[in-house]
């Protein structure tokens, strides 16, 4: 499911959604929150870059506060929207204009959020597709909800060591730097580049290498087997398995070394 609360500064916009969070927690055990910004509340989490640990992502709630890049925009939500229609996941963004929302995206939102504040009540208009909208109101708005999170707290923009090191903290797999590293960045050759760093700072890179070397002893006996048994010569075969010359002849003798040292030891 994928929503916007939609307010100008100091109307709500954020308050309401912290409302939700406040409302929801209270009526599922389960869920988890993801956010840019601090909740003071059981089972929220702080994603300053709006990284996720998809690999436990579920029933939860993850929160984009104050859109600003529709760049960054379009990436987050054509990342989470597999996970939003598979999982019971609540993507919301906010915004101070409706329109800061491209409308490629604001044709698949499920609901809209228009807080308003009076005195010290907060309203909340809810348009939802298809369904009839929702109005609702909190009293005692800044004394109840209010304390829940700080509206002057400024997140620092991320360097690339904050970066490396917030996805070497909540990633576990591949998958999940690979999906965290679209969302930070459309260049592929600088995802590439990072990808690199955190999966050899994270060990990872040793499978790699491991299942390299498990298909290089597997293609050398294949080569072998075409070239001594199958009469195919070297050339040929560096053609169509589009390695060089050289490569083959070397991968070819170490079989040959090999046969030669078991009939050594018999």
């Amino acid at each position: 499911m994928k929503g916007c609360s939609i307010a100008n500064t100091g109307e709500g916009k954020t308050l309401c959604v912290v409302a939700r969070v406040f409302d929801k927690l209270r009526a599922d055990p389960e869920l988890q929150v993801y956010a840019n910004f601090h909740i003071y509340l059981p089972r929220c989490h702080f994603t300053p870059y709006m990284f996720l640990p998809f690999n436990k992502l579920k029933k939860c709630m993850v929160i984009y506060d104050d859109v600003s890049n529709t760049e960054v925009l379009q990436r987050y939500t054509k990342v989470c929207a597999n996970y939003s229609r598979k999982s019971q996941m609540e993507l919301i963004f906010t915004g101070q204009y409706y329109t800061m929302i491209p409308k490629s995206i604001r044709s698949i939102m499920d609901f809209r959020l228009y807080p308003r504040i009076k005195g010290n009540t907060l309203y909340v208009y809810e348009r939802r597709r298809g369904k009839p909208p929702l109005r609702y109101k909190y009293y005692n708005v800044f004394e109840t909800i209010g304390q829940f999170y700080d509206t002057d707290e400024i997140v620092p923009i991320p360097t690339e060591s904050d970066v490396i090191n917030e996805l070497i903290k909540i990633c576990k797999t591949k998958k999940d730097i690979e999906r965290n590293l679209m969302l930070y960045t459309g260049n592929k050759k600088e995802r590439q580049r990072l990808y690199n760093i955190i999966i050899e700072k994270m060990g990872l890179n040793d499978e790699n290498k491991a299942n390299k070397n498990e298909k290089q002893q597997q293609l050398k006996y294949i080569l072998y087997c075409l070239n001594k048994q199958y009469k195919r010569d070297m050339r040929t075969l560096a053609r169509y398995f589009k390695t060089n010359l050289t490569k083959v002849f070397n991968l070819i003798k170490d079989v040959e070394y090999e046969l030669d040292e078991l009939d050594a030891n018999f």
